[in-house]
């Protein structure tokens, strides 16, 4: 989560989110996004290999933190494997998940 986090997704967040702020940087974001995918392949191959869920047939609380970040990833239009995609299925389609998000939903 930190890698994909801090070191790649924040960087584009604040270079196209908040540009306003931080002023734009295609080249840093260009290179973020290459980052992401590079890192994101881990996590591909382990869900490929071991899955269901990241640290294999329990879902931890790991699998909340990948999900935000592949989450992230999705709403700014950097795209998922379909190993990937198929295990945000999985993970935001659990009841929890939907409580979770209902619950944070401005009203």
């Amino acid at each position: 989560m930190t890698e994909l986090d801090a070191h790649t997704l924040y960087i584009i967040r604040k270079h196209i989110d908040l540009r306003e702020i931080y002023g734009e940087a295609p080249n840093a974001v260009r290179a973020a996004k290459e980052g992401f995918q590079k890192q994101v392949g881990v996590a591909d191959q382990a869900l490929a290999s071991s899955g269901p869920f990241i640290l294999g047939k329990e879902f931890t609380g790991a699998d909340i933190l990948l999900t935000t970040c592949l989450l992230s990833a999705v709403r700014r239009g950097i795209p998922l494997t379909e190993v990937l995609r198929n295990y945000m299925e999985r993970t935001t389609s659990r009841d929890a998940y939907r409580l979770a998000y209902a619950s944070n939903q401005i009203t």
